[in-house]
């Protein structure tokens, strides 16, 4: 549901209806999804706008934890996510239901 991140810029969840787009890091080349293929966690630069704009994000899900990323789960638990959680699996758990 929440996610911690490192990010100073912008907040990573820029609109509800996109957050499983949120799980992967963010590629423009690649409409209509415009999702990378690889997951967020900890993923660096996370989104780039082009010419330094203020929307230019270095992290999207992301910590100083050291490979892991903090969670928020909707059943109100936290999770420590392993930056090295496949895409598909990160794609399910911010998803309601476990899909799209």
């Amino acid at each position: 549901m929440v996610s911690e991140t490192r990010e100073q810029k912008a907040a990573a969840w820029i609109d509800g209806s996109t957050a499983s787009i949120t799980s992967r890091r963010i590629d423009p080349n690649n409409a209509p999804t415009y999702s990378g293929p690889e997951n967020a966690l900890n993923y660096v630069p996370y989104y780039r706008y082009g010419g330094g704009q203020s929307i230019d994000m270095d992290f999207g899900p992301s910590s100083p934890h050291g490979g892991v990323v903090g969670q928020l789960r909707a059943d109100g638990s936290v999770a420590f996510l392993e930056e090295s959680t496949t895409a598909a699996v990160y794609d399910a758990l911010v998803t309601r239901a476990g899909a799209d």
